[in-house]
């Protein structure tokens, strides 16, 4: 991935958060996963947070979507009002990398960033033509791809499967990257189009705008397995990746389960030194813990595969200490039963 993508990219689609009088999360696409999280902590956590407001008569949070993980975290660093977002652990961590090798554009980037709280696995999407001799991810060699925005953490994914898989780097001949609110859309149709051999996405399962296919494409597509045991996709596990599947329930059309790879999704903030800014994420964040069971039975369904714990971060990166604080309270102690706590059926909540 070069380093480029590490600078502030503008367009005329930002929303002005700046002009926003409290806080703004970003996310991703609105038809897709990250977008869909947010909005459920502005409608079922910020509204239950009390937390101190410049202008009380508007809603605490704002959602805003974005591009993906890339555009979040520049964004967190360059866009006035934004005080959260959602990250891939592969983009934290290349940022991380770039940093200790001295790139000072990644250091200034991620030097505040900390996580409030990990969230979930989002499984690698990979869909070719329904008469593709493609049907495994190592049969990708040397194809054109379709990442998405060049800026979202599908994009870096890609770059770096292809790094880890063949220890060179993925020719931009062979990348299309698509822009803007119907970038889904327009890689779709580059692949019917037989434009590109595959589509390469990031997302948490399952998403609804794969599932609302019309009948017709849905006959027209397949998605591709992972084979574990392939020695060129075993190099992927040498990153943050961890063996997933997609269930053939999550699709309607799909017709067997798909073995693939996923990567953590983490909620990110920044490490706040003024009283105020660093009360109110105490409280979004015990908000979360108390809204937790709401959140899980009329959220994303992938609410339901997160816990509240401080597990261990990848690439050495911290946790928020107001997080920490919050995540150690009363709020978010969840009521364990002896049996429920030998049975591993229950972990309570800031225990690494």
């Amino acid at each position: 991935m070069q380093l480029c993508l590490l600078q502030p990219v503008w367009g005329q689609n930002y929303q002005p958060c700046e002009n926003f009088p409290n806080y703004c999360i970003s996310t991703g696409n609105q038809k897709f996963t990250y977008y869909k999280i947010g909005q459920n902590l502005v409608d079922f956590v910020s509204m239950n947070a009390k937390m101190i407001m410049q202008n009380p008569k508007n809603p605490s949070l704002f959602v805003i979507s974005s591009n993906g993980s890339i555009e979040n975290v520049i964004r967190m660093r360059h866009q006035p009002g934004v005080n959260m977002s959602i990250v891939q652990s592969d983009v934290l961590l290349h940022y991380k990398v770039e940093a200790e090798k001295g790139n000072r554009d990644a250091i200034g980037m991620i030097n505040q960033l900390r996580v409030l709280l990990p969230l979930y696995q989002e499984e690698v999407h990979i869909i070719v033509r329904a008469d593709s001799q493609i049907n495994w991810l190592h049969q990708l060699y040397g194809k054109k791809i379709s990442l998405g925005p060049k800026t979202s953490g599908s994009s870096l994914t890609g770059h770096l499967f292809y790094k880890l898989m063949t220890n060179n780097d993925l020719q931009e001949s062979n990348v299309l990257y698509t822009v803007g609110d119907n970038s889904f859309d327009d890689s779709l149709n580059a692949l019917l189009n037989q434009d590109v051999d595959a589509l390469f996405m990031v997302t948490g399962q399952p998403s609804g705008r794969l599932a609302e296919f019309p009948e017709k494409v849905k006959n027209l597509i397949k998605m591709v397995k992972v084979d574990y045991n392939n020695e060129v996709t075993t190099k992927i596990f040498n990153g943050p990746y961890y063996k997933s599947v997609i269930p053939k329930e999550s699709y309607p059309w799909l017709t067997e389960d798909i073995p693939t790879i996923s990567v953590r999704a983490y909620l990110v903030s920044k490490e706040y030194n003024r009283l105020q800014s660093k009360e109110n994420i105490v409280k979004f964040v015990k908000s979360i813990c108390r809204n937790f069971p709401t959140l899980k039975k009329n959220g994303h369904p992938k609410w339901k595969e997160m816990v509240l714990d401080l597990e261990k971060l990848p690439g050495g990166w911290r946790y928020s200490s107001d997080a920490e604080v919050a995540l150690k309270s009363k709020d978010c102690q969840q009521e364990c039963t002896p049996e429920q706590e030998m049975f591993k059926l229950c972990k309570k909540a800031g225990k690494k």
